[in-house]
């Protein structure tokens, strides 16, 4: 078991190389302020909020449908 430790991996080598040239790993920005709430999403079929919506779902097979309100 110890000839599969005994020399490094081609990737760890490759990262011991670049390591000098581009640092650790960037994850992400702590300082900044998180993006606010969006508004709910309108219907892509007729453009109404979603909350004025039914859906239609069944046990059996058959798919779920969605029902857009009258105007």
């Amino acid at each position: 078991m110890d000839t599969v430790h005994s020399k490094p991996a081609w990737w760890q080598r490759l990262n011991r190389a670049l390591f000098p040239f581009m640092g650790p790993a960037q994850v992400g920005p702590y300082e900044t302020e998180p993006l606010p709430p969006t508004g709910q999403k309108p219907c892509p079929l007729c453009g109404n909020p979603m909350d004025g919506h039914t859906f239609e779902r069944s046990t059996d097979h058959r798919s779920t449908r969605m029902h857009c309100p009258t105007p």
